[in-house]
């Protein structure tokens, strides 16, 4: 079965980001991202046996058209936004859950860009948190992925 990269019927779920409701999109900003917050994930979200056993993942380039973003990991918008403490004040689920909300809720944002929460001391690295719902009827016409690399896990530490 050939996996659809932008299928985002599963793109629901109770995340630091988002609500269990809220229809959004994680894209990393490259495979080194990726691979630190798969880990952080499966160390977090599973059972060490079932993480022993997703070993083997497809990781697809996803290019995205121009949408308009908030950056969360600059100081200035979080103050402008009335936050403080980035981009450790962002550990906490609840606070980057609000933030995200009142985004999403309250500007013409699409997505908003955010600190990877295995890099907070690499401010400059990204994840790109999409709000779905906020591109139409039909989002994919958004996106273009390439075709998949394969990349292998070992347990809960990430892909190789």
């Amino acid at each position: 079965m050939k996996l659809d990269p932008l299928n985002f019927k599963y793109c629901y779920g109770n995340h630091r980001w988002s609500a269990a409701k809220q229809w959004t999109f994680y894209l990393a900003e490259g495979v080194d991202i990726l691979t630190v917050e798969w880990g952080r994930h499966q160390a977090e979200s599973r059972s060490p046996k079932l993480a022993m056993n997703a070993n083997k993942r497809e990781v697809f380039e996803i290019r995205v058209a121009k949408i308009l973003t908030i950056d969360l990991r600059d100081a200035n918008v979080l103050k402008t936004l009335g936050g403080k403490g980035a981009p450790n004040c962002f550990l906490d689920k609840g606070k980057a859950r609000k933030e995200a909300d009142f985004i999403r809720l309250h500007s013409d944002a699409q997505a908003i860009f955010v600190p990877v929460i295995g890099f907070l001391d690499h401010i400059d690295k990204w994840n790109l948190v999409i709000f779905l719902e906020k591109l139409g009827s039909d989002p994919t016409k958004f996106f273009k992925a390439k075709e998949p690399r394969f990349f292998t896990s070992t347990g809960n530490q990430g892909l190789h």
